[in-house]
């Protein structure tokens, strides 16, 4: 297969539309008219088609006469050419790349030029051909690794976001078709491909269900809750339409099987407990300020552990390891314990405080810990750990 590194030239057209020359970015604006320019991404997007004159002339002068529009034209594509010739340092290169005649107008890719879309597109067609699901899984990371975001971004013609929907349409399908495959190391990569996917198609149902399932399958019923709340909101604000009743009803089915109200007595009894509404309330306030630290802690405990744990000894022993200052709360199986202002009071001391109490009692249950970092207007994940 083919990869940017395999050609001596190579242009960039997703996220981003950059000539390169021997790996090194050697234009960002264009050496020329910026309407000669827009006619070279038109050529572009339909690449290896021959266009008519005509349609170029409809397309970039719409209200002009015909005899003026094929004058602008021609001119634009002798811009075009010299740009060419001057990104890539070779004379008449422009015009062995675009070919015209009377009637038409192509481009003829020179062999040492690559192009993003044409070696993503190269990966989807080989990967539909493979048997081989090891080999299949490869060709489609490298053609998701390809896509860095959309086609030409800043372009705004009808046909340049026609064909922009169309690779995003095409990036998301490969995105699900790898989820399915699901023979992935770690839980790292697939939640990394919801992402990417979710970046590209925030209101693709079918992505948005699938990451839904996966959130449940995994016990992950916070999560779950708060990617059907932002596909909520974006669906409302932007489009002002309802979540469709299907994820509605999964979403009510998660948190039904999940119990999401059930607390164990034993920790609401305690004054440093708050409910969850309250306790994100002083999360969003923690976010918003410009000079404070706060350690936050979760401790995902899989499902049946208040059954099989000592709640009341488990409560007396974290308490004692809780500062007056400091908010708990607890929410579908997964304990969550704020260290505001945390001054002196670092990571590693924490770490050492909170060990020897996880050992004891969650061990054996298979619980898992994380420990991110509360600074303003956001959250970074800065330690994970988990017993096997």
């Amino acid at each position: 297969m083919f990869s940017k590194q395999s050609y001596n030239a190579y242009i960039k057209t997703f996220s981003q539309f950059i000539f390169f020359k021997n790996s090194k970015e050697t234009e960002t604006d264009f050496p020329g008219a910026k309407k000669s320019l827009d006619i070279f991404k038109y050529l572009l997007t339909n690449y290896e088609k021959k266009v008519q004159k005509k349609e170029l002339c409809d397309i970039f002068w719409p209200e002009m006469n015909e005899e003026k529009a094929k004058q602008n034209l021609s001119s634009n594509l002798y811009y075009l050419r010299k740009g060419l010739d001057k990104i890539f340092e070779k004379d008449s290169f422009g015009k062995f790349f675009i070919r015209s005649n009377s009637h038409v107008c192509w481009l003829n890719k020179p062999p040492e030029v690559g192009f993003d879309f044409e070696i993503f597109e190269n990966s989807i067609n080989q990967a539909e051909k493979q048997n081989n699901q090891e080999i299949k899984k490869r060709l489609l990371l490298d053609a998701i690794d390809i896509y860095t975001g959309d086609y030409l971004p800043f372009c705004n013609y009808t046909w340049a976001k026609r064909k922009r929907k169309e690779y995003q349409e095409k990036a998301v399908r490969i995105i699900l078709e790898l989820i399915d495959i699901d023979n992935f190391q770690s839980e790292d990569k697939i939640e990394e491909l919801y992402e990417k996917g979710l970046s590209i198609a925030p209101l693709n149902e079918e992505l948005v269900m699938s990451k839904l399932q996966y959130l449940n399958k995994k016990d992950k019923t916070i999560e779950s809750m708060k990617v059907y709340e932002e596909f909520k909101n974006r669906l409302e604000n932007e489009l002002s339409i309802a979540v469709p009743a299907k994820i509605q009803y999964m979403m009510s089915d998660i948190i039904k099987n999940n119990q999401i109200i059930r607390v164990p007595v034993d920790f609401k009894k305690h004054e440093n407990f708050l409910e969850i509404g309250e306790f994100q309330k002083i999360i969003a306030y923690e976010l918003n300020a410009r000079n404070r630290k706060s350690l936050l802690l979760s401790v995902h405990f899989k499902r049946g552990f208040e059954e099989m744990i000592n709640i009341p000894k488990f409560s007396q022993e974290l308490f004692s390891k809780i500062r007056k200052g400091d908010r708990f709360s607890y929410i579908n199986r997964v304990l969550l314990i704020l260290f505001s202002e945390t001054g002196k009071i670092d990571l590693p001391l924490l770490i050492e405080r909170f060990f020897p109490y996880f050992e004891k009692y969650c061990k054996e249950f298979g619980a898992k810990y994380k420990w991110h970092e509360v600074k303003h207007k956001k959250t970074k994940l800065i330690t994970y750990g988990e017993w096997k």
